[in-house]
């Protein structure tokens, strides 16, 4: 029996996996194709879909996937196909197709970079023929097998029959995929539940293979909704109680509803408030694990254990709920989880859940009533458009705000339309605020006030309007984290970094002071910073001296004249480093020699490195190390090159990462 491999080899697929590979690879039909994986929700389309991906791309010369959300327009459908296809042909430039960029049509730039290529889009996400039909205009058919498979929900079948009638002679593109049968079921359910030790107990699993079946209905999502469970279940005893029960409820609700409700009064009181901030973010968002657990944090959910960070523990929490299966995950190359997302089956219970508990109020139109007493407010994607709240919010913990870029080439000349403009004046009567997280609103300025929002833990602004800070940002000596990428702030009161709380400053631009005071024992990620103009850094107190127990850190404008040696000297102290990147003339080679650097992972280099005659000895100085990426490889000599034998990247592929929405 296959073992479940990530995504590449699913239990309980392979016939399914057999027959898209023949209809994405038929050699016969080299005419433009669409295909659809049509079934109901919860029956296992995307896994499915994954595992082909990944067994065909080899055999298209550019491929990528994208599943936009329920609210995505065709404009986001678009951007997204040609952001990702130009990312995957680099050497195309633009697309200019002879014509200056600004004039050229968005779907005649994805003609262009497609034109000549045998291309494999696999897209969900797709809900009216209107959709499909903008999509199919931008695609070129050069009769080269390029092929598009289209992920549907069973409601959206009549989109899956129109895009049959696209494809020539008559050749049926549709797969249907049905729910297991019970011998199926009972191979998912054993692969999901027993550990890599247990396998040799797989005779001894038959046995649930019917009850599986009969309070799962064959659902790959259910399977794996009760596999979560039994794991954290001592067998046989614990195992039979819970089947019991769920099969006594199974008249009385649906089969992922039961188990999913079965599986979530099941979690620990503390997993559960994490758990239900999911509530809080558009159905088949995916977000950045950081991100999420420094919300959590700032929430108070952790509760602090001795010997493990706040940040250990939050990625702990995570991590149960994905061997519970209650979320999904995409992890790092160097194991950590990157991002997680919430089924949207589940999602829908999960909402349920968190509005009657009042934990949070969720809306995505902006004339929706909002209750003076709420605790947590999400306003979620609506089109730009944003109400300007007359009553205050009082108890109010959490404002979680994300809202679609708009077009704003109508603004006044000269200048912002400030009409336009918002500067969240109403929260200012929530004097219990911990998190503030805006992004995709036209903010030019935060209010002066919101120095004495004094329980603040978490300020995240996305606006590229936004230039300056207030000042009394210092007086906010409980943030933990400030999120201002995404913005043009370059600089930031000195006493802002007296601030002892400081765990994460995230900036695209922003400037270090010369000097820090004292010690930032909390700091661990500080990234988009810079030296201060041509301030000369003291070797013995540069800033980056008071931030020895930084685990992150992404630097840019180094000079080697100016900061060189104070930063080497700063580098050989952070001990618990493990990613780093530096940009600048001349970087340190002490990133690959200084012994105390050791749990380094990933190191990105934008910058010449001096290199040494004989080998760097990695194996021994550097053995956690992972991921390496260095802006020209050809500068690096052959026996650094050879030792280096880890994810070396050219310039081209190792860009840094500009960040769009915190999830």
């Amino acid at each position: 029996m296959n073992r479940w491999d990530g995504y590449r080899n699913p239990v309980g697929f392979d016939n399914d996996v057999t027959a898209l590979e023949e209809m994405l690879l038929h050699k016969d039909h080299p005419q433009q194709m669409f295909i659809s994986i049509l079934g109901e929700s919860g029956v296992g389309k995307r896994t499915l879909a994954r595992a082909v991906y990944h067994k065909v791309e080899g055999e298209f010369n550019t491929s990528f996937r994208y599943h936009g959300t329920p609210d995505s327009t065709t404009e986001d459908l678009l951007k997204e196909v040609y952001e990702s296809v130009e990312d995957e042909c680099p050497s195309e430039g633009n697309a200019d197709c002879g014509e200056p960029v600004e004039d050229i049509d968005i779907s005649d730039r994805i003609r262009c970079l497609l034109s000549n290529k045998k291309y494999l889009l696999v897209l969900g996400g797709i809900y009216s023929k209107t959709m499909l039909n903008c999509l199919k205009a931008c695609l070129p058919d050069d009769n080269n097998g390029s092929r598009v498979l289209l992920i549907l929900d069973i409601e959206d079948e009549e989109v899956g029959w129109y895009a049959n009638t696209m494809n020539k002679e008559g050749f049926n593109g549709i797969h249907l995929l049905t729910r297991l049968d019970e011998e199926r079921s009972g191979q998912l359910f054993c692969s999901s539940v027993l550990r890599k030790e247990q396998y040799d107990e797989e005779v001894n699993m038959k046995k649930y293979n019917k009850t599986v079946y009969n309070i799962t209905g064959g659902y790959p999502l259910a399977i794996r909704l009760l596999a979560g469970l039994l794991r954290f279940k001592e067998k046989p005893g614990q195992w039979e109680a819970v089947l019991q029960q769920l099969m006594s409820e199974s008249e009385m609700r649906t089969t992922i509803e039961s188990v999913f409700w079965a599986s979530f009064e099941d979690i620990p009181n503390d997993l559960k408030s994490c758990f239900l901030y999911f509530a809080g973010f558009s159905k088949d968002t995916s977000l950045y694990a950081e991100t999420l657990v420094q919300m959590w944090i700032a929430e108070g959910f952790i509760k602090p254990q001795k010997g493990k960070t706040m940040e250990e523990l939050g990625h702990s929490y995570l991590n149960e709920l994905v061997l519970r299966c209650l979320i999904q995950s995409k992890m790092r190359k160097i194991g950590s989880i990157k991002r997680v997302r919430v089924h949207k089956r589940l999602h829908g219970f999960l909402h349920s859940e968190a509005r009657e508990a009042g934990f949070i109020e969720v809306h995505d139109m902006h004339d929706m009533f909002v209750p003076p007493s709420a605790r947590r407010i999400s306003f979620m994607s609506f089109g730009g458009r944003y109400t300007t709240f007359i009553n205050k919010f009082p108890k109010l913990r959490s404002f979680i705000c994300w809202v679609e870029e708009q077009d704003w080439s109508n603004d006044t000349e000269g200048g912002v339309n400030k009409q336009l403009c918002h500067d969240l004046k109403f929260l200012l009567g929530s004097k219990f605020l911990r998190v503030i997280s805006v992004w995709g609103l036209r903010i030019q300025k935060l209010p002066d006030e919101i120095g004495d929002m004094i329980y603040l833990r978490y300020l995240c602004v996305d606006s590229m309007d936004l230039k300056k800070l207030p000042s009394s940002i210092k007086r906010l000596l409980n943030l933990q984290t400030l999120d201002i990428r995404g913005t043009q702030v370059e600089e930031i009161h000195r006493s802002f970094w007296k601030i002892k709380t400081l765990r994460h400053v995230l900036a695209d631009n922003l400037t270090l002071p010369e000097f820090i005071m004292k010690e930032l024992d909390e700091l661990q990620t500080l990234h988009g910073v810079k030296p201060a103009g041509e301030t000369e850094w003291d070797q013995q107190n540069c800033p980056l001296h008071k931030m020895s127990k930084l685990r992150s850190l992404e630097l840019h404008g180094i000079k080697q004249d100016k900061h060189g040696a104070a930063l080497e000297s700063a580098l050989v102290k952070m001990q618990h480093l493990g990613c780093l990147t530096l940009e600048g003339d001349e970087l340190p080679l002490c990133v690959f020699t200084a012994r105390s650097l050791r749990y380094l992972q990933k190191i990105a280099l934008y910058g010449n490195v001096k290199w040494p005659e004989v080998n760097l000895n990695l194996h021994t100085v550097r053995p956690n190390l992972i991921v390496v990426k260095l802006s020209n490889i050809n500068e690096v000599p052959r026996h650094i090159r050879d030792e280096l034998n880890l994810e070396v990247k050219t310039e081209d592929q190792a860009a840094p990462l500009v960040k769009g929405a915190p999830w």
